[in-house]
């Protein structure tokens, strides 16, 4: 029989080792969300900059560096067990070392700064938006003038102006002019945000995910509507599930191309044709210019994903369809939200700048403008979101919907996208 003495040794000396366990866990846990794009001089590309990033100690030091500065000692201690230096940290772009202090050198957002963020984007958001209402007299004419058959123009509304103005539009206009800077060419740029900082981003719509080729697909809407079964979500899928076969590298190349090509192209052909009203299934493989059998595959995978609806032997678009015809609404759309954004941008933004001042990285002297991408998005985020309770929009979670939190498009590129 084990002496009581024994146990109480045992007993401490798992406990030991347990705390030991969680502190090396607690250590081990990602801090940071980050991505680079770019490439800096030898010893600072993004193969430098990932290998030095993945250690949970340098994300640790960026977060304690991004609330204030350092002394360049604290942050060598920091250091302690990875091959990363304060030096490294500076070729890379995330820190500059000024004498003894350490401060930081690129977007870095924390949970704080989200707070921030948040708060003055519920209050910008519903300003654009309020300007937005103004013109829905307008805009209901415009997209009721020739209204698809079997969609809420509602629906229409929500992708054209809650997505290609307000997202698409409304960064390049950022760029155009300077209030958004996109990474120098050429130069390492990376950016990172600090892990469940962000909160719930549900009824925030800001997110499109795309295949933009001569006829284009697009799922938009928020990033808790994920995964997306629908398109171009599912062949992105297809791609990689195909990148993962056992088989050659140009073999799998081509395979992804293939489907690609059979399923997006084709597809897309037929969804176009079904703008104006229904066709049955001669028509639409004329459309796409292959077999009947060939269209009536593609079309059990558009029924299946909901794009379309069949009675009878007809078949009509469910989703969300441009085409040539609508351009010039289109246009008129466009031009009412960028007169709407440069509005927001000479009335409000100064004041908007004055108060996102106390962001980490702007307070550290990082540029306002390489930090408003997640701004722009949650404000114009926010502004969809109450166009959705406004009634101006579809409400991508309403219960009547095949899809939640999202609405699908399909479209010629030059239709949505260029100058206008």
């Amino acid at each position: 029989m084990r002496r009581p003495a024994s146990i109480a040794v045992s007993i401490l000396l798992i406990l030991v080792a347990l705390d030991e366990f969680t502190l090396s866990q607690t250590k081990l846990t990602p801090l940071l969300e980050y991505s680079c794009s770019g490439s800096g001089k030898p010893g600072a590309s993004r193969r430098e900059f990932n290998q030095a990033i993945e250690h949970p100690e340098v994300q640790r030091v960026l977060l304690d560096i991004a609330a204030e500065p350092r002394d360049r000692a604290w942050v060598e201690e920091a250091l302690k067990g990875t091959d990363v230096k304060p030096e490294l940290l500076q070729d890379l772009t995330l820190i500059q070392i000024k004498g003894n202090k350490c401060t930081l050198s690129f977007p870095l957002l924390t949970g704080s700064d989200f707070d921030k963020i948040r708060a003055l984007a519920e209050v910008e958001g519903a300003v654009i938006a309020k300007e937005v209402l103004a013109h829905r007299s307008e805009i209901e004419r415009l997209l009721t003038s020739r209204p698809q058959p079997g969609v809420d123009w509602k629906e229409v509304a929500f992708f054209i102006v809650g997505c290609v103005s307000l997202d698409w539009d409304g960064l390049n206009l950022l760029r155009e002019k300077c209030y958004l800077a996109d990474p120098e060419k050429g130069k390492l740029a990376p950016e990172a945000y600090e892990i469940g900082g962000r909160g719930s981003v549900r009824g925030l719509y800001w997110g499109s995910h795309n295949m933009h080729d001569s006829i284009a697909f697009t799922s938009f809407g928020d990033h808790d509507a994920f995964p997306r079964h629908t398109l171009p979500d599912l062949l992105w899928n297809l791609g990689r599930s195909l990148n993962e076969m056992e088989a050659p590298s140009p073999v799998k190349k081509v395979m992804v191309k293939a489907a690609d090509e059979l399923i997006r192209r084709r597809a897309g052909l037929m969804m176009l044709a079904l703008r104006d009203g229904d066709k049955d299934l001669k028509q639409l493989a004329a459309a796409a210019s292959i077999t009947e059998n060939e269209a009536e595959a593609v079309l059990n995978l558009l029924r299946e994903l909901r794009f379309v609806s069949i009675s009878g032997d007809r078949y009509r678009a469910a989703v969300t369809v441009l085409t040539e015809s609508d351009r010039a609404v289109v246009k008129q759309l466009r031009q009412m939200g960028r007169e709407i954004m440069l509005k927001w941008l000479q009335d409000r933004y100064p004041e908007a700048s004055r108060q996102l001042a106390v962001l980490s990285p702007v307070r550290s002297g990082v540029p306002l403008p390489r930090n408003f991408y997640w701004v722009w998005h949650y404000i114009f985020g926010t502004a969809n979101r109450e166009l959705v309770a406004g009634g101006l929009f579809a409400d991508p979670y309403d219960s009547a919907r095949s899809f939640k939190g999202f609405v699908p498009a399909v479209y010629p590129l030059r239709v949505a996208m260029g100058d206008f």
